[in-house]
C-alpha cells in the first residue's frame, strides 16, 4: 500500500463506529469480546445448588453472611479479623474522598 491509499482509508474509516468495533472485536480482543447467545447469570445460591451438597470457595467479609446459601456456614479466621471494614476505612480516610449530603427529597 502507499501513503495516498492510507490517507483515503483513514479519511473514510477513522470515525466509523462499525469499523472500530470490528477492529476491536475481531483483531485486538477476539476472546474478551465474544458474546453468549443468552445472558449468563449465577450467584452464590446457584453455585451451592448441587445434588451432593458440596460447597466451597466462598469468601468475603462477615457482613454478607445473611446473603449466603443456607447450607454455607461462615467460619471466620482469626488472622483475617482485622480486614473487616478495612476498605471502608481506607476510602473514608482518603483526603480526596468527598461525601455527599443527603437531600431533603
Amino acid at each position: 500500500s502507499n501513503e495516498n491509499q492510507m490517507d483515503v482509508l483513514y479519511e473514510y474509516f477513522h470515525m466509523n463506529f462499525e469499523t472500530i468495533a470490528f477492529w476491536v472485536c475481531h483483531c485486538l480482543f477476539p476472546c474478551e469480546t465474544s458474546q453468549y447467545p443468552q445472558k449468563l447469570l449465577a450467584n452464590a445460591w446457584h453455585l451451592a445448588d448441587n445434588r451432593d451438597g458440596l460447597v466451597g470457595g466462598f469468601s468475603g467479609t462477615d457482613d454478607n453472611h445473611r446473603a449466603l446459601p443456607l447450607q454455607v456456614k461462615q467460619t471466620n479466621l482469626a488472622k483475617l479479623s482485622g480486614t473487616n471494614g478495612k476498605m471502608v476505612k481506607i476510602i473514608l480516610d482518603n483526603p480526596n474522598f468527598q461525601s455527599l449530603e443527603v437531600g431533603e427529597n
